[in-house]
């Protein structure tokens, strides 16, 4: 996973990441419109990208770390999960 921000000329400060897992893409969306942010697209841009628009503090300081945090728990839960399953379902 790729992340970038900044801002063009003229636009407002932009947050963009890049080759996400669909689970983790909604998870990011869902946390964007929980706070208010809308998500943009690009003409030509991959569907495993997902660019914010919003104020810069709140981008870098508030939402990413939180998105960071939260992903790893929601992956670390499906990891426990899976293996779970994988053991009942697969005697050794």
């Amino acid at each position: 996973m790729r992340r970038e921000m900044g801002r063009r000329e003229g636009e407002a400060y932009e947050l963009k990441a890049s080759g996400l897992e669909r689970s983790a893409q909604i998870f990011l969306l869902m946390l964007a419109e929980r706070y208010g942010l809308k998500a943009l697209r690009r003409k030509r841009q991959r569907h495993d990208t997902v660019i914010l628009a919003g104020p810069e503090t709140f981008l870098e300081e508030v939402l990413w770390p939180m998105y960071g945090r939260q992903v790893d728990a929601l992956f670390a839960g499906y990891d426990r999960w899976l293996n779970g399953v994988l053991s009942q379902a697969l005697p050794q």
